[in-house]
């Protein structure tokens, strides 16, 4: 990640946020929120019980666009994970 950091470093995974903030601009797009820290992002939405199906499939276009966006960034989503 980055070349320059010492092993350990609290630069690396700062560096990491910074270099990844644009993304919660797409997921605010889909009405969720995004939770990240380090290397890990994590997903949310608020949903009620008669909106299932909609949220799912707001959740799902919200991962095609991240998928999107990582791909531009030279990113990669780890789909074992998602």
């Amino acid at each position: 990640m980055c070349v320059q950091c010492p092993q350990g470093s609290v630069l690396g995974p700062l560096l990491f946020l910074l270099y990844v903030a644009d993304l919660v601009n797409v997921v605010e797009k889909h009405l969720l929120r995004l939770y990240a820290y380090a290397d890990d992002s994590q997903l949310t939405l608020d949903l009620r019980r008669d909106e299932l199906a909609a949220s799912i499939e707001r959740l799902e276009w919200c991962i095609e666009d991240v998928d999107q966006w990582m791909s531009a960034n030279k990113l990669m989503l780890n789909v074992d994970k998602t």
